[in-house]
């Protein structure tokens, strides 16, 4: 799971919030499912368990991540989410 580097808001006048965060090396599921087509039911497990993990860690903090899905999704070079 990427850490926070650091996070706020743009300008004190303009409250829109930011996150910068780890990078990840990886693919976005959604270019795995697209390649591979189809998951074996356990590997989809794990992954999404990884992905699961990730939330919870994050709510726990206070986060709510909003736009959740496959593209924002990375899936490392050792295959976890």
């Amino acid at each position: 799971m990427p850490y926070v580097i650091t996070h706020g808001t743009v300008t004190d006048e303009n409250k829109t919030p930011y996150c910068v965060m780890q990078y990840i090396p990886g693919e976005g599921l959604d270019r795995v499912i697209q390649r591979e087509s189809r998951f074996q039911p356990n590997r989809a497990v794990d992954v999404m368990l990884d992905v699961l993990d990730a939330l919870e860690t994050v709510h726990e903090r206070g986060v709510v991540h909003r736009d959740v899905k496959p593209n924002n999704i990375m899936i490392e070079g050792r295959g976890r989410g």
